[in-house]
């Protein structure tokens, strides 16, 4: 999907990008669990294993397209993986591994958006405190940064020309709007 495109919060295990399908199989009931990303191409009818990760506990992954680019989080206990397609999209390579506390309710992950120039936003709940962090990353690990650590709600926000706009709320002034 081009451009500004909002992610379901969800687990997601398939996605198309371009004419391409990638999807996550898991060996669930046994140990260890080995998930396996796919590529399947309908037109060639051809299945090809793009990554495999092991576990000895149930994760979460999301894939989601953004801007032709796919993008896999890996949601393990206390940390989440952020990966990304290289241009050939035949291989995934990690962009950053940040902290964040999983909870028996779900994952730390919550939303994702793009912004159409190559930048995605998205959000990590602290389990303990349930506050938001909202991050950015231009898919390298120099560029994926914090950018606010004290969302008090799950940002509702959408882009315009390029600028993530958000609302939030501050005890001193109520909700307000942030570019």
């Amino acid at each position: 999907v081009s451009g500004t495109h909002l992610v379901d919060p969800q687990p997601a295990r398939m996605v198309l990008v371009g004419d391409l399908i990638y999807f996550i199989e898991s060996s669930l009931g046994s140990s260890p669990i080995v998930y396996t990303l796919w590529k399947l191409d309908p037109l060639s009818n051809t299945k090809t294993k793009v990554k495999t990760f092991t576990e000895n506990y149930s994760v979460d992954f999301y894939l989601f397209s953004i801007d032709g680019a796919l993008y896999l989080v890996h949601d393990q206990v206390d940390t989440l993986s952020l990966w990304k397609s290289n241009d050939a999209i035949s291989d995934l390579s990690l962009v950053k591994t940040i902290p964040g506390q999983r909870s028996s309710d779900g994952s730390a992950f919550r939303s994702v958006i793009g912004d159409g120039r190559g930048n995605i936003y998205f959000t990590i709940r602290d389990y303990y405190t349930n506050i938001y962090a909202l991050w950015r990353s231009d898919g390298t690990e120099s560029g994926t940064i914090l950018l606010k650590n004290d969302q008090h709600d799950l940002p509702k926000w959408s882009t315009a020309n390029g600028l993530l706009l958000f609302s939030d709320r501050e005890a001193a002034h109520g909700e307000e709007l942030w570019t």
